[in-house]
Parts: C-alpha cells; sequence; structure tokens
C-alpha cells in the first residue's frame, strides 16, 4: 500500500508523487483513488483506483541512488537483443515498459540505440514504433534517474557516460 506524499514511476506518465487518496465517481461506483501528480508534468493529475490491481501493477516504487548507481555499473556488460518479429518485438517492448524492471528497460534502449546507428549507416530510417518505444523507455529512465540524482531529464546520458569512464578508471 502506498501513502501521501510517496513517488512512484507509474506507466507512462513517469516520476510522480502521491499527492492524496480520494473518492472518486466511475459510472455511479465511488471508489478510493491514488491522486498522482507527475513531477515533471506541471497540468497534470492522475487517479488510480486503490482497489485495481491492473493498474496498481503499473505503479512502481522508485529506484534508490545506491540501485542507479549498480545499475549504470552493470551497463557496459549488457548485451542488447533484437526481436526479428515486429509483433513479437512490440508485445515485449510493450511489457518492458508497463514493468519494473530497470535492466530489461536499459537493455531495450541499448537495442534500439544499436540499431538505429545499424540503420543509420545504410542509410536507413528506424520504424516509427520502433523510435515510439525508444523514446517512452529513455524518458521513463531519465525521469526516474534525474530525480533520484536530483539532475535535470537531459543530463542522465552525460552523467550516465561520466560514472562509466570513473568505472573505468577504477577498474585499471
Amino acid at each position: 500500500m502506498y501513502k501521501v506524499n510517496d513517488t512512484v514511476l507509474y506507466n507512462t506518465h513517469g516520476v510522480c508523487k502521491i499527492v492524496g487518496i480520494s473518492e472518486k465517481d466511475f459510472g455511479g461506483n465511488h471508489t478510493s483513488c491514488y491522486a498522482l501528480k507527475p513531477v515533471y508534468r506541471d497540468k497534470s493529475m492522475v487517479f488510480i483506483p486503490v482497489n485495481s490491481n491492473n493498474a496498481l501493477s503499473k505503479m512502481h516504487r522508485i529506484l534508490s541512488a545506491d540501485q542507479i548507481y549498480s545499475l549504470i555499473k552493470a551497463l557496459p556488460a549488457e548485451y542488447p537483443v533484437w526481436i526479428q518479429d515486429k509483433d513479437q518485438r512490440k508485445e515485449y517492448y510493450e511489457k518492458v515498459l508497463l514493468g519494473e524492471d530497470r535492466e530489461e528497460l536499459i537493455i531495450l534502449i541499448k537495442t534500439l540505440h544499436v540499431y538505429h546507428q545499424s540503420l543509420l549507416d545504410q542509410g536507413k530510417k528506424m520504424h516509427a514504433a520502433d523510435r515510439y518505444f525508444m523514446k517512452e523507455a529513455e524518458k521513463k529512465l531519465h525521469e526516474e534517474f534525474a530525480y533520484v540524482l536530483n539532475i535535470k531529464p537531459d543530463e542522465v546520458i552525460p552523467f550516465i557516460t561520466e560514472q562509466i569512464k570513473v568505472d573505468e578508471k577504477d577498474d585499471i
């Protein structure tokens, strides 16, 4: 059970602060809902029924700074895995975006970046669906890392790059 002032990652809305729990009317049914305020969208509010397992399965606790540093340290070892069949790929990417496994999210991003670069090298463009999944995965990860590490979302990639360089120097 979550409580007011908890910070969570919710579906495609990204990092959200639980600002309240209130009764809402959904087609004549009154139900308790979490009121989520997306951190990076000023004029937005999301209401999630407290008793909806489906909605709650899309809400996850954010990582700690230590967990983020551990993920970054493991980044160079992550290998991209391309799924050739576009329907299977879409199904898998949707599962990863809705899930809470950040390692899978990082692998998805890395896979799509490697694929995108190979297409650019061939003078081709990335399919719109793959581009969408890459942007959504990046947004989700960047927002969470930025919030936890107290940096801006556009500073996440330089931060990760710097951390990888520091780790490589430590290994020498």
